[in-house]
């Protein structure tokens, strides 16, 4: 069986043995657009992550996809970007997941930025880019950067790509080695295909909409799975700057190239946390154009919680999608072996479940006197984090954020631990194998104190 370390560097071995980040079809640089997706498949495929990435289609009903229609079109027509010609010299891009905050929601990431850039009286524009599955959580005003669902339906339905023979031997000659190597099933020609469409149909959106605002720099959040912005701004000549959102590993396909010099669809500039970040993760850019930006909502909300006092003996496991059914089975069988001990499980905020399932083992463990359940934003997690002694997850983007707190830090021997690999080797972390490795190593290990600045500069 392999993990996403082997995974990762399979890839890092083919990209270099084949130059693919150089490879074009139809003068598309096809591999950075399938890179993060064919990993993850790869991953799902050995079950390392309870929940993998999945098409957006996937478990919805057929009111639920009508309903999906009717909203986009609505919000294709009366809140799209495109609709204005105003020229703006600064276009931001907000992330998808935001805060409510003072009747506000706001996008913990650029919120800073947008504050500093009217304070400097700057001639710009905040667009976001909505998952309409839900309802989208944005403050009145703001516009969508949404494709046309006509051009959606032509390029990939209707249109044809055409791919010639050399091209698909070179394909194949790939696809063989990921099947042979992972034993999958995997149509690499296909995926090629359909990403090849979505590229060309949503690049065709964002050249219009930069053509009319006329830009001269824009801001994102997440990068991977965005080249057609990235594409169509960079072809304009408009530079493209990133914020870091999360973990940077040198096992994160969206940010770790280590053998490549120039990647296509890449950001110009990138904005990190701190230096942590820049010295774990091989980022294909030079050190001028990296940017030691902090996470501004961090430190000043983190600052409202750090006289909070902290509660013996209470532990706090972060959770996250991916590997949520295996933590929880690891948090309950500790908290019925330890009486001693108060354990916090907190969600992720994507995360839902259903209350009423008496066979869900996370239902069953908030029966226990000794744990409890935190859902959503029931409570701060910074708040969680100041009254705790032990923090206890897997790859988690909290984890760092803990660390920044003074919690000590044990990590889960679960699938996606490779990402954390730097702060066990400095010994800012420990690995546990099983609950009752947890104990021993809650007893025995000895924590090193990290400075916060090194990962989240102020």
């Amino acid at each position: 069986m392999y993990n996403i370390k082997d995974i990762s560097e399979f890839f890092f071995e083919i990209e270099e043995k084949y130059d693919l980040f150089n490879y074009q079809i139809n003068g598309i640089f096809v591999w950075k657009l399938i890179r993060f997706k064919l990993v993850n498949i790869i991953a799902g495929n050995a079950k390392l992550y309870g929940e993998t990435f999945k098409n957006e289609y996937d478990n919805k009903s057929k009111f639920d996809k009508l309903k999906y229609l009717f909203k986009y079109s609505y919000y294709y027509i009366f809140r799209n970007a495109k609709n204005s010609n105003k020229k703006r010299d600064i276009i931001i891009f907000q992330y998808k997941r935001k805060k409510l905050i003072q009747n506000k929601y706001i996008d913990i990431y650029t919120n800073k930025l947008i504050n500093d850039l009217k304070a400097n009286k700057e001639n710009f524009e905040v667009i976001d880019i909505p998952d309409l599955w839900i309802k989208p959580r944005v403050n009145f005003g703001v516009k969508f950067a949404l494709p046309s669902l006509i051009d959606k339906f032509i390029y990939r339905r209707i249109k044809k790509i055409n791919i010639l023979n050399d091209d698909i031997t070179f394909l194949s000659k790939i696809n063989n080695e990921i099947n042979i190597k992972f034993s999958i099933q995997l149509n690499l020609i296909s995926l090629v295909v359909l990403y090849i469409k979505i590229f060309c149909s949503n690049k065709k959106y964002f050249d219009k909409l930069f053509i009319k605002k006329s830009p001269q720099k824009i801001f994102m959040i997440n990068s991977y799975g965005q080249e057609p912005m990235i594409a169509a701004a960079q072809q304009l000549a408009i530079e493209v700057r990133e914020l870091q959102h999360g973990v940077m590993t040198k096992y994160h396909m969206g940010y770790s190239f280590p053998n490549a010099g120039s990647i296509p669809y890449f950001p110009d500039k990138l904005y990190l946390y701190g230096k942590f970040w820049h010295d774990t993760t091989p980022l294909p850019l030079s050190n001028e154009n990296i940017v030691f930006y902090g996470f501004p909502y961090l430190t000043s909300d983190i600052e409202k919680f750090k006289n909070t006092k902290r509660i013996k003996n209470q532990i706090l496991f972060i959770s996250q999608p991916t590997i949520n059914d295996k933590l929880a089975d690891f948090a309950y069988e500790f908290a019925l072996k330890n009486k001693g001990y108060k354990i916090i499980y907190k969600l992720h905020p994507s995360q839902k479940i259903n209350l009423n399932d008496k066979n869900y083992i996370l239902n069953t463990a908030n029966k226990l006197d000794n744990f409890e359940m935190i859902i959503g934003s029931d409570k701060n997690l910074y708040e969680l984090m100041y009254s705790s002694e032990i923090q206890v997850g897997a790859y988690s983007t909290a984890l760092f954020e803990g660390l920044y707190t003074g919690l000590k830090t044990i990590i889960a021997d679960l699938p996606g631990i490779e990402h954390m690999e730097a702060l066990l080797d400095k010994g800012y972390a420990v690995l546990c194998k099983n609950p009752d490795d947890l104990i021993n190593k809650i007893n025995t290990f000895k924590f090193h104190k990290i400075d916060g600045q090194y990962y989240y500069k102020s």
